[in-house]
C-alpha cells in the first residue's frame, strides 16, 4: 500500500525504494512487484527501466495482462510522441501573429490573435502613413500593437506549456489507473 498511496501523492522516489526493499519469495508477487516499478519508471519518463523491468516479468496473469498491455502501450506513445516547444510557439507568433497558437492546436484563439494584429498593424501603418511618426495616434496605436504582440508572444508560450501539462497528466492518470486495478484485483 505504502507504493500505491506514494505514486498517488507524486512521491515515486519513495514508491521504488518501498518495492525495491521489498523481498519477494512467491513468484507472482515478484511479476507484480516488476509491472508496479515498470508503471513507476513510466511515471518517472524513463523508457529504458520500462523496458527493463517490462522484461522482468516472466509470465502472463490474468489479473493484470490487460493493464500490463496497456502500459506497453503508453510506453510505445511515449517513445513515439515529441512534446510541443513552447519557443518555437513564441518564435512562430513573434514572426507570424497567432502561428503559435496554431502549433498548439488552438486554432480559432490563432485565427483570433492574427485578425486583431493585423488591425492594430493597420492602425499603425494608416496612422504613420497620415500623421506621422510623432503623432499621438501613431504611438497610441504603435503601443497597443507592441503590447498585444509582446502578450500574444507570451501567451502562445504559456498555451504549449498547457498543453504539454494536460497531455502529461492524462498519460499518468493513464499510468496510475494501470497499477491501481492489479494491487484491487490480487489482493482482494
Amino acid at each position: 500500500m505504502i507504493n500505491i498511496n506514494s505514486i498517488y501523492n507524486e512521491d515515486f522516489k519513495r514508491g521504488y525504494e518501498a518495492l525495491n526493499n521489498l523481498k519477494v519469495e512467491d513468484s507472482v508477487v515478484a511479476n507484480l512487484k516488476y509491472f508496479e516499478l515498470s508503471g513507476l519508471a513510466l511515471l518517472n519518463r524513463d523508457i529504458a527501466a520500462f523496458d527493463k523491468y517490462d522484461q522482468n516479468i516472466t509470465q502472463e496473469y490474468y489479473y493484470f495482462s490487460n493493464e500490463r498491455a496497456s502500459l506497453q502501450n503508453v510506453a510505445e506513445e511515449l517513445r513515439n510522441k515529441k512534446l510541443k516547444s513552447p519557443w518555437v510557439a513564441g518564435i512562430a507568433t513573434a514572426i507570424i501573429p497567432g502561428a503559435g497558437k496554431f502549433y498548439a492546436g488552438k486554432r480559432g484563439q490563432g485565427i483570433y490573435s492574427f485578425v486583431i494584429s493585423m488591425f492594430l498593424a493597420l492602425q499603425v501603418w494608416e496612422s504613420y502613413r497620415i500623421d506621422g511618426i510623432e503623432s499621438p495616434r501613431f504611438i497610441i496605436y504603435g503601443s497597443l500593437f507592441s503590447l498585444f504582440h509582446a502578450g500574444n508572444i507570451w501567451s502562445s508560450a504559456l498555451t504549449v506549456k498547457n498543453y504539454n501539462k494536460e497531455y502529461n497528466e492524462a498519460v499518468n492518470y493513464r499510468i496510475k489507473m494501470d497499477l491501481h486495478i492489479p494491487i484491487r484485483s490480487f489482493f482482494n
